[in-house]
């Protein structure tokens, strides 16, 4: 069965009962992110999505500012499964900043942009 769980739909910044954009569709036993804007997290929480079983977060776009977050996060769960982050052409240096930002703690991903998957350890 598919599900799609809209967790922001806001725009510009968020409010208190409006988070940015953002949506979790579960398939199959996996979780898969779309978008990852600030809030994200507390949509997963509050709608009942595991950020811990996420398996790919697909960028549409900017929609980006959540990920140094959500990674700090997995990482201090001891996640040890990379996550994939899949995203148009050129997201990987502003991906890859975002991932810095994440400190240590970071979790160990994949960056697929475009056709081209560019690997963090």
């Amino acid at each position: 069965m598919l599900k799609v769980t809209l967790l922001g739909t806001g725009g510009t910044q968020p409010l208190p009962e409006r988070a940015l954009a953002a949506a979790a569709v579960s398939v199959g036993g996996h979780n898969i992110l779309l978008d990852c804007c600030e809030g994200t997290q507390v949509g997963l929480r509050r709608y009942g999505v595991s950020a811990y079983r996420l398996s790919a977060v697909l960028l549409t776009r900017d929609h980006i500012l959540g990920l140094p977050g959500l990674l700090q996060t997995l990482g201090s769960l001891n996640r040890t499964e990379p996550l994939t982050i899949y995203g148009p052409r050129g997201i990987e240096a502003v991906s890859r900043a975002l991932m810095a930002l994440a400190g240590p703690q970071g979790l160990p991903g994949a960056l697929a942009a475009g056709r081209r998957a560019v690997h963090r350890e």
